[in-house]
């Protein structure tokens, strides 16, 4: 039974460790958007919001929504491992019954849920993906100021 624990356990780690690697993607990636857009906004800023200011904005836009699509693959991939982690976890509870490892974690999940209300419904990659999708509306803005 040792041996059979050791696997799963080897397992679980191996999916946390995907799933943060996936975390650490979605923050890279979003460190590189924003320090381009904020770039971008400098230039802006320089030449103004004219004709000849048309492609940076357009690649504001651009930039926000490919960092919309990737944040949300990378938020897919981060639920894929952690899914696989919880049932490798419940077939790890099945053979220790005797740990009550989930009645551990639903009385610490309650009592955060507790202390925390409002923000334990805000979802934190819906806030990674409003930052995005924040980029992409100032760049149609702009555009569209510029059109005007």
């Amino acid at each position: 039974m040792a041996d059979t624990s050791d696997v799963i356990l080897r397992y679980i780690e191996e999916n946390w460790s995907q799933a943060r690697q996936a975390e650490d993607q979605r923050a890279t990636m979003t460190n590189i958007v924003v320090g381009i857009v904020a770039l971008l906004h400098a230039v802006l800023a320089q030449i103004g919001l004219n004709h000849s200011s048309l492609p940076v904005t357009i690649l504001i836009t651009v930039l926000g929504l490919s960092g919309f699509v990737a944040s949300a693959k990378l938020y897919e991939r981060n639920r894929f491992h952690v899914a696989r982690a919880r049932k490798l976890r419940d077939r790890l509870e099945e053979l220790h019954s005797d740990a009550h490892i989930s009645e551990l974690l639903s009385k610490a999940r309650a009592e955060h849920k507790k202390e925390y209300p409002f923000w334990y419904k805000i979802r934190l990659y819906q806030l990674w993906l409003f930052l995005h999708l924040l980029i992409a509306v100032l760049g149609v803005i702009y555009t569209l100021l510029i059109i005007a």
